[in-house]
């Protein structure tokens, strides 16, 4: 046996699992398995638990801020400066909460606008 294993709970399962395994019927191996199965998956969450969460990757901003939407584009059409997108899948969020839950395909309808010169402020009259 691994001496990894020597003293722990899963070694000691796996040990018992392996000296039994012969005399058993299918239906006892079956349940034999699940135990050991349950008691692995145990010894992994404790395992898990000391370890430290990584850190988020930086540079990224939270999608639970602002307003995000994706979609796949099922087809579109344009006209000069005009565009039309029939959109699936289609999910709007704005802060975390999903805007439109029962609209998952959208029709978009851009159109292109030219950028407007700033205004003069007015010149007060005396």
């Amino acid at each position: 046996m691994n001496r990894m294993l020597e003293g722990c709970s899963l070694g000691m399962a796996l040990q018992d699992v392996l000296d039994a395994e012969e005399s058993l019927s299918p239906d006892e191996k079956e349940a034999l398995m699940k135990m050991t199965e349950d008691i692995f998956m145990n010894h992994l969450v404790d395992a898990c638990r000391g370890q430290k969460k990584a850190p988020p990757p930086r540079g990224r901003v939270k999608m639970d801020e602002g307003l995000y939407i994706t979609a796949t584009v099922d087809e579109y059409s344009n006209y000069m400066d005009d565009w039309t997108l029939r959109l699936r899948g289609t999910v709007a969020k704005q802060d975390g909460e999903i805007l439109n839950p029962c609209t998952p395909v959208v029709e978009a309808k851009l159109q292109r606008m030219e950028r407007r010169k700033k205004k003069r402020k007015a010149a007060m009259i005396e």
